[in-house]
């Protein structure tokens, strides 16, 4: 929400904000759930949730929060609805489309009003994913003929959540071979990029005023772990023991 398509973006001071102009609120209502459980701001009462925390559940969980939500606020209950996400949400968006759909079947006034979904670089399956990864980070000249080979012949079939002590030195090995790069965007500055020269490019160029920031995950963090802005959201009132993040550690860790 703060760092894409939400109405308000976070200054690099991850203090302030400012408005997006590219907002999609612009064009509809959104709504952003912290899902599955564990992960932002959202919590879970039962702790061996975050142990258990899987597909099927993860899309249990968000239709039911979708039911009570739009009982809660009759108003959007039969407005078209559609479900959007990237990454992961390669299988979480399908997974509760899928649920959905099948709920709706021989209801004649259903309380979602399903109409369809949207997923941005989605994680799609485990084989596919490392080889289509591999083949961009080679083929874009960001790690050297030996790791590709030995990423190739060490990392597919095998899961990407939990890869192998092999896959594993071979992906650490890619990693220096990229060196000062965002392999996920290799054409910009990566986020180490010295506050001076950000200013230096903005004021040579002052078209790049807003342009791609690379750090708006570090800005996100601070912003959203400063206890007054918590406060203002009514989160984390249950004080929960570790920092808000854009990803769970032990969630990931442990998905099954």
């Amino acid at each position: 929400a703060a760092e894409e398509i939400g109405p308000f973006r976070i200054n690099s001071d991850g203090k302030t904000l400012y408005l997006n102009p590219y907002a999609w609120n612009k064009l509809a209502n959104l709504l952003f759930l912290e899902s599955p459980a564990g992960v932002g701001f959202s919590y879970s009462n039962t702790t061996s949730d975050l142990y258990t925390a899987g597909d099927n559940r993860t899309a249990e969980d968000a239709y039911r929060f979708l039911q009570r939500w739009f009982n809660r606020f009759p108003q959007y209950k039969y407005r078209d609805f559609y479900i959007a996400g990237e990454s992961y949400a390669g299988h979480y968006v399908p997974q509760l489309s899928q649920l959905i759909y099948r709920r709706n079947k021989g209801i004649a006034n259903p309380a979602i009003n399903f109409k369809g979904f949207m997923v941005g670089n989605g994680v799609t399956d485990d084989y596919y994913d490392y080889i289509g990864t591999f083949e961009y980070w080679w083929t874009h000249g960001l790690i050297s003929d030996s790791t590709y080979r030995s990423l190739n012949d060490s990392c597919p079939p095998e899961s990407s959540m939990h890869p192998s002590a092999t896959c594993n030195r071979s992906l650490d090995i890619a990693n220096s071979e990229f060196g000062n790069i965002d392999p996920y965007s290799i054409y910009t500055r990566p986020c180490n990029t010295t506050g001076e020269m950000r200013r230096n490019l903005r004021g040579r160029y002052p078209w790049m005023k807003r342009a791609y920031d690379p750090c708006t995950e570090r800005y996100s963090k601070e912003y959203f772990n400063l206890p007054e802005v918590q406060k203002a959201l009514h989160a984390n009132k249950t004080k929960i023991p570790y920092a808000w993040d854009t990803c769970s550690d032990i969630v990931g860790d442990k998905w099954a």
